[in-house]
């Protein structure tokens, strides 16, 4: 038998096998049957296989089939458990190393485009110019607050009215 196949599925191949020699009168002892299966797990079941071999009672072929079944469900239990243990301390070491990141593997920064359609619209308060906001300004404060080209009153002169609002 090989580990890379369930048990039970091998066992039932083997009863068929043993199933086939009944069809062709081939007599086989069962507890003959049932000791050349015991002998025929994998190494991986070698505490299982011991355990069987000094049982002073011997084995029918369907007991057998029922450790074995017992044996195999045990295993795929111990194997989640396990397998729950790690995949939750390897979740644990993942947070870790996500927080040791290299600085050269940050993102660089995108310039985004300052021209946006929305940026077109708006009216600075400062210089009260059309493409900007007061933040993005160029035009510096005097000591008074007031923009350096005067208030903003003799600017609206010059304004031309906006198409479209």
């Amino acid at each position: 038998m090989v580990d890379s196949r369930p048990v039970m599925e091998q066992y039932n191949e083997l009863l068929h096998v043993l199933g086939q020699f009944k069809l062709h009168k081939i007599g086989v002892d069962e507890s003959y049957a049932v000791s050349s299966l015991i002998d025929k797990l994998s190494p991986s079941w070698k505490d299982f296989k011991r355990s069987l071999k000094h049982q002073d009672e011997k084995l029918s072929l369907v007991q057998f089939g029922s450790h074995l079944r017992i044996e195999e469900n045990l295993r795929v239990q111990e194997n989640d458990q396990i397998m729950g243990e790690v995949e939750s301390r390897l979740a644990h070491v993942h947070l870790v190393e996500d927080n040791k990141s290299n600085p050269k593997d940050k993102r660089k920064y995108e310039d985004h485009d300052k021209s946006n359609k929305k940026s077109k619209g708006l009216v600075c308060w400062r210089c009260q110019k059309v493409g900007h906001v007061k933040r993005d300004c160029r035009v510096k404060l005097n000591k008074n607050g007031a923009g350096t080209s005067g208030s903003g009153q003799e600017r609206c002169k010059d304004l031309v009215p906006r198409k479209g609002g």
